[in-house]
């Protein structure tokens, strides 16, 4: 059984945000939420709800899957050339 660890989940999530370039600011602005709720989100001190969780993924062009659950189905689509090299490059950064 897979469960939702809130401290990876944040950990997983602030990842894939520095990856894409993106300040915490940019993030919470664009997902609806504030800046001091994304940083305790990101910490582990909170969870988020679907509704970001889902934003948070669309938005950052990473699995629901990945973000929750960690799988190693880490992009959203079938991943092209560049972004399997993204993929291998995130992965082992993170």
């Amino acid at each position: 059984m897979t469960t939702y660890e809130v401290k990876e989940t944040g950990r997983r999530l602030r990842a894939a945000r520095q990856h894409r370039g993106m300040t915490l600011e940019e993030l919470a602005d664009q997902i609806g939420c504030t800046k001091d709720h994304l940083s305790r989100v990101e910490r582990g001190e909170r969870g988020m709800s679907i509704d970001l969780l889902a934003e948070s993924s669309r938005l950052l062009g990473i699995s629901m899957d990945y973000l929750v659950f960690g799988t190693n189905d880490l992009y959203r689509k079938k991943a092209s050339g560049t972004e399997k090299h993204e993929e291998k490059t995130f992965a082992r950064t993170h």
